[in-house]
């Protein structure tokens, strides 16, 4: 919990046992001053040392259950039959059985419909959690076996790009479509190539369908991105892999065209006007590189 200071820590010479959570997440020096270190005073930064900060990663599954617990008690309210009410008093407001509504499937699960956009960061962070947890792993470990078996063959996300995503990741700042990334490198790397043929009567692995499942819906409904397409590129390379050629196409067909709606193929022309390849038109071309080499 956070630490309180009453009037006489304000006195000069008293010290935290350990650097604030401005100083930490920065990864700047800190002086350990209390109440305020001497950055965070300069810098007019709340200053605060927080061992929630520490303990925060341990509560993510709970937090995001907590808030699709509250999100479907409010739908089954919002969206409870008028039929409901009282007959007598049409003006008297209803009282609502939320038990028998989530029972019956009043959720954006089994109606579409109520799925709204602002959802999504929550059902892939919560999907990657507990696909994480089960198998004791996280996502920098992940972002390390993607540098080791695949980066070298299939530079899809940039070094740099993967180490900023994954700090943001520890502070617990949701960006779906780089979980969906993180999610598409369990998959190709947990699925030998002949673990699955796809035929008639098979069904695909779990981790495959959710995987396409939450990229299908950040493509349906969010802004095209560059880690939607870099976790496409990995998707369809699975998709080929496992046989499975008509999804492989659809795959890259979408991630190509979503390069084009984000300009990634004028980077291309770039590289004609300029003298020095810089780390951000790199990843770009190494991304056209990957669309091209799969939809091969």
């Amino acid at each position: 919990m956070a630490t309180s200071f009453s009037s006489d820590n304000h006195a000069v010479g008293q010290f935290a046992s350990r650097i604030c959570v401005q100083c930490k997440s920065s990864k700047k020096k800190c002086d350990k001053t209390l109440p305020t270190c001497n950055r965070c005073s300069r810098l007019c930064l709340p200053c605060t040392y927080d061992d929630a900060a520490e303990t925060g990663t341990k509560d993510f599954t709970a937090q995001l259950q907590a808030i699709f617990d509250r999100l479907e008690r409010l739908e089954s309210r919002v969206l409870a039959s008028e039929a409901e009410r009282p007959s007598g008093d049409p003006d008297q407001p209803s009282h609502l059985n939320i038990e028998t509504n989530e029972t019956n499937g009043s959720n954006w699960q089994l109606k579409p419909g109520l799925l709204q956009p602002s959802y999504l960061g929550l059902i892939v962070a919560m999907n990657l959690s507990k696909t994480l947890e089960d198998r004791g792993t996280s996502v920098r470990a992940v972002g390390e076996k993607y540098l080791d078996l695949i980066h070298d063959h299939l530079p899809a996300m940039s070094r740099e790009r993967l180490e900023w995503r994954i700090q943001e990741s520890e502070r617990l700042e949701r960006n779906g479509p780089f979980l969906i990334f993180i999610t598409s490198i369990l998959l190709l790397t947990e699925a030998a190539a002949d673990s699955f043929v796809t035929s008639s009567t098979s069904s695909p692995p779990e981790l495959y369908r959710v995987c396409k499942y939450t990229h299908s819906l950040f493509v349906s409904l969010k802004e095209p991105c560059i880690e939607l397409i870099q976790s496409g590129v990995l998707i369809a390379l699975y998709e080929y892999a496992q046989c499975m050629e008509d999804q492989a196409y659809l795959t890259i067909g979408t991630c190509a065209r979503m390069a084009n709606a984000i300009g990634l193929y004028s980077a291309a022309s770039d590289i004609s006007r300029t003298s020095e390849m810089t780390n951000d038109l790199e990843e770009k071309m190494n991304i056209l590189l990957g669309i091209y080499i799969v939809d091969r």
